[in-house]
């Protein structure tokens, strides 16, 4: 059953998506809500370009963990290892999205509670890092977790009411009380977060553009693109939220973006001042990746992306190939996703479509190894 406490974010979230009054839990879809509030995109480049891309799917292991390498004695495929780090309550509202690993740890942030903590890899142990503001439960939620290299932690804190500003909260580098250090009209639906290699924070927001925040907290809108935008009706998901813009990535040439609703993954090019230039679509959109949510960028340029209410991970290649990964359990509405420096990737398990839909919740970090 959905949490007493948890009950009026549903009922917002339904709101939102103009279905509150069937009151069905069940259709929500996505990550996110939506807002009638429009990101700035004054000045903002919208320049595009498109390219097609196909979708694989193995047939031998449909249903099944995937992936693209071979044992190389035998030429057969071999299936990533897949393991729960550390499962957490959902009745304590331990529903994490976003994610950041550095080290031996990880920085999990509960959507609901505002809360972060930190994960030892190695077991799973538990230590409070600090949280924000509590988000008011009928209107609010944190969304995505980074770290800067001093190592202050910045959280997306999406807000629909006058009682707690949206924005992208900061704690000291030992942690405690996180407090606003970056708001703007700009800024409705924060989500993904990426850092350039000079220190810039490069913001997603889902409301359709992509914001970047300098080291004084300064916000600026740097891309904005109308494919982009989210669709809640794409793909017969008939979601509670539109969500365009959610993981990004940043490389020295450019800076991908996952687009959610309509399964997109696009690569917007930096230009030499650090301006945006042309958005090239790399897949989708596709109904494949629909609800494609956090992204990182293996060494070999290779996209790997959550796809949160399919419960797989895929990796996308340089021609826009999709291939799937990992597929079903303990997969629980993958959201956020980075990789470790033992090489695995770590997944957060957000399970929010099971919360909608009045399920047993089985919120948890995982862990995949693979070649």
């Amino acid at each position: 059953m959905t949490h007493s406490k948890l009950a009026p974010v549903v009922t917002l979230l339904a709101t939102l998506a103009g279905c509150a009054d069937d009151g069905d839990p069940a259709a929500m879809g996505d990550t996110g809500s939506s807002s009638s509030s429009t990101a700035t995109t004054d000045d903002v480049s919208t320049t595009a370009a498109t390219t097609t891309a196909t979708t694989t799917e193995d047939p031998d292991t449909s249903g099944d963990p995937t992936t693209s390498s071979t044992d190389t004695s035998t030429g057969e495929p071999v299936a990533p290892q897949v393991e729960i780090v550390v499962a957490f309550d959902p009745d304590a509202f331990e529903l994490p999205e976003g994610l950041f690993v550095a080290g031996g740890d990880a920085i999990v942030g509960y959507a609901f509670t505002g809360a972060l903590e930190r994960v030892a890899l190695a077991d799973g142990s538990r230590t409070a890092l600090g949280a924000t503001p509590p988000p008011p439960p009928d209107t609010s939620f944190i969304t995505g977790v980074t770290q800067d290299p001093d190592g202050r932690t910045y959280v997306a804190l999406v807000s629909f009411t006058a009682d707690l500003q949206a924005g992208i909260y900061r704690t000291d580098v030992d942690g405690g009380e996180a407090t606003l250090w970056a708001s703007d009209p700009a800024i409705v639906f924060p989500n993904g977060f990426a850092w350039d290699d000079a220190g810039r924070l490069f913001v997603s927001d889902s409301t359709g553009s992509i914001l970047t925040i300098d080291a004084a907290g300064e916000v600026t809108p740097w891309f904005a693109d109308e494919q982009l935008l989210g669709d809640p009706m794409a793909c017969d998901q008939q979601a509670a939220f539109t969500v365009g813009p959610n993981g990004i990535a940043w490389t020295a040439d450019a800076l991908w973006v996952a687009s959610s609703d309509r399964g997109l993954l696009g690569r917007v090019a930096i230009e030499g001042d650090g301006s945006a230039g042309a958005l090239e679509i790399v897949a989708g959109p596709d109904c494949t990746i629909g609800g494609i949510d956090g992204i990182v960028i293996e060494a070999d340029g290779t996209v790997v992306g959550a796809v949160n209410r399919q419960d797989k991970i895929v990796r996308i290649d340089g021609a826009g190939t999709i291939t799937t990964l990992v597929e079903g359990e303990p997969l629980a509405f993958p959201a956020s996703l980075d990789f470790g420096d033992d090489g695995a990737l770590y997944v957060t398990n957000f399970s929010l479509d099971d919360l909608f839909a009045g399920a047993k919740q089985t919120p948890s970090l995982v862990r995949i190894t693979y070649d």
